[in-house]
């Protein structure tokens, strides 16, 4: 009114008729007389409601948006391992804490980076070439074992990449998602040094060795094994049952009760089958380990077969010296003493069983008889 605006155009809201409330733009100018004094007022409203309804929604929703990246974020920069996101030039667009501090890097530092800033030119390419990979073939690589070489030394990760598209379908860069398994690594590695040093142990040793389970299931064995059963090879003899290797059912169920009792067994002796159906004395000796979650049994077993022919051919001999009617007694020739006699020897000169024993031979010779 004071002749300082013409014109103007504002944003208000009105009340309707049943109270509702609607945004409008309203645009408004004066009209003066000759004179100069004011004359009527020219307003024009245009309805705005939806626009503004609109623009309400998607502050709302980038408020959320906002909220939901920074919970997102946080999450990310507690993942234990690297967490990326390139573009299709190489260069990091968004990165976590963990990858950002492994190159001694706030995340804004490192944004805009690329590999080659980064990493040795072989390293880097290496890296590089892998992700055209996913960005060129459109396909994720998935569980990739690698090394990673960071300020604290060498680290070992398992990265899966996948192709980031964009609205219009067109891969715009690559998403990577790693997981630090150097420890991981490191037990897999100190396990297979372990195994190999059983494994040459094994081999060493001149006894049969094999670990079994408590069915019977099979799982190593040892060359000199193999040769004791008479298998031409480890396969052969894995697929084979336990108790398959006893010649009397009952022997394999003792063996087994005695294990599950005690813990351990001790020079248990039975006769074995070998794969062409001969047969073969063997002590063993067995021990039951967890191995991870499961019982293991550790055996070892020798042949004894020699050993046992000899018994048999002793236990012969003396049961047909026990049981001949002739006077039968051995004496040793250093000193006359008696050393053995048969029952029909102590009967002939009225002796109990053994009472001759360790006396000198000359208790049976007559005065005259000096032989």
């Amino acid at each position: 009114l004071d002749d300082t605006i013409q014109t103007f155009s504002m944003e208000k809201r009105y009340i309707c008729k049943d109270n509702s409330v609607v945004w409008v733009n309203l645009t408004g100018s004066l009209v003066r007389k000759l004179s100069g004094e004011p004359k009527y007022f020219i307003a024009v409203i245009e309805d705005i409601n939806e626009k503004k309804l609109a623009e309400q929604k998607l502050i709302i929703s980038e408020e959320k948006y906002k909220d939901l990246s920074k919970e997102m974020e946080m999450i990310l920069d507690h993942l234990p391992g690297p967490v990326f996101y390139k573009d299709a030039q190489n260069h990091f667009l968004r990165v976590n804490k963990f990858l950002a501090e492994a190159h001694n890097l706030s995340k804004e530092e490192l944004r805009g980076k690329s590999l080659f800033e980064l990493y040795s030119e072989p390293e880097a390419q290496a890296y590089w070439d892998d992700d055209l990979e996913v960005i060129k073939g459109g396909k994720p690589k998935l569980n990739i074992v690698e090394p990673w070489d960071t300020k604290e030394g060498r680290k070992w990760v398992l990265t899966s990449k996948i192709p980031f598209v964009n609205e219009e379908g067109i891969i715009t860069g690559i998403i990577g998602i790693s997981n630090d398994i150097t420890e991981q690594k490191k037990m897999e590695d100190e396990i297979r040094v372990s195994e190999r040093k059983l494994k040459t142990l094994m081999e060493a040793v001149p006894i049969g060795i094999s670990i079994s389970n408590p069915d019977g299931i099979i799982y190593d064995i040892n060359s000199e094994a193999l040769r004791l059963f008479g298998y031409a090879s480890k396969e052969e003899m894995l697929q084979t049952p336990a108790k398959n290797f006893y010649y009397f059912e009952e022997d394999r169920r003792l063996f087994v009760e005695l294990l599950e009792k005690n813990g351990f067994v001790k020079d248990f002796e039975f006769l074995s089958k070998r794969v062409d159906g001969t047969t073969i004395w063997l002590s063993i000796n067995s021990a039951t380990q967890t191995i991870g979650e499961e019982l293991m049994y550790i055996n070892s077993f020798q042949d004894i077969t020699e050993r046992k022919e000899k018994e048999d051919e002793l236990r012969l001999h003396s049961e047909i010296m026990t049981n001949i009617s002739e006077g039968v007694y051995l004496i040793r020739i250093a000193d006359g003493i008696i050393v053995y006699t048969n029952p029909a020897f102590e009967e002939m000169f009225g002796y109990n069983p053994g009472e001759m024993i360790d006396q000198n031979v000359a208790i049976v010779n007559a005065p005259t008889d000096k032989t």
